[in-house]
């Protein structure tokens, strides 16, 4: 049932039961008042989770960021339920927060294809990933593509890691650069960019 639906059949219910709720009475000035007893009533919900196949309980530990329970608990799934690639997904960002990069890469391998609406997620994820453990020159070209300012320097560590300074330099370089000559005060990247210079 849509939200919208659900949430009109919960307004119709509460009608119906406070217009056969009410009943006058007189106060001390003659006014009638309505006196309206408590009643429950009941509210259409969609269906749990788990009638849609999906387990709750590892969903609610990963969206509050338990990630050692979220990654004990989908460990513990089925391994049909397990290579689900929404489930793949979830796991390889649980994995990274733990700084499990080497499963975070395998579980992200060929997620690209099934999970088309979270392409570009994906490969950041892997980036990130890359950039910790390797390989250092797919994490640099990855971030070396954006022009955000953080994105830049995560470029320049992969390729200081890499033992490329050189590479590292010539980005540091080109992002100390683009500071509008107006400013007169350090942008926020600036001193961790001069600091890996």
């Amino acid at each position: 049932m849509t939200g919208r639906l659900s949430a009109l059949v919960s307004l119709c219910w509460l009608a119906v039961a406070c217009a056969g709720n009410s009943t006058a009475t007189t106060g001390r000035s003659g006014v009638g008042t309505a006196a309206v007893r408590p009643q429950t009533v009941p509210v259409l919900e969609p269906p749990p989770l788990k009638d849609q196949g999906v387990d709750p309980s590892w969903v609610s530990a990963v969206r509050e960021q338990r990630w050692s329970q979220a990654a004990t608990l989908i460990d513990a799934l089925d391994a049909k339920s397990r290579a689900q690639p929404e489930v793949r997904y979830a796991r390889a960002r649980v994995a990274a927060s733990l700084g499990q990069h080497q499963k975070a890469l395998l579980l992200l391998d060929g997620l690209e294809k099934p999970l088309k609406l979270l392409g570009d997620a994906i490969a950041r994820d892997r980036a990130i990933s890359q950039l910790e453990i390797g390989p250092y020159p797919l994490a640099a070209q990855y971030f070396a593509r954006s022009p955000e300012p953080e994105d830049l320097i995560s470029a320049a560590i992969a390729w200081q890691k890499e033992g490329r300074l050189d590479k590292s330099r010539a980005i540091l370089d080109r992002l100390l650069k683009k500071k509008p000559a107006r400013e007169n005060r350090p942008l926020a990247f600036e001193p961790k960019a001069r600091a890996l210079r």
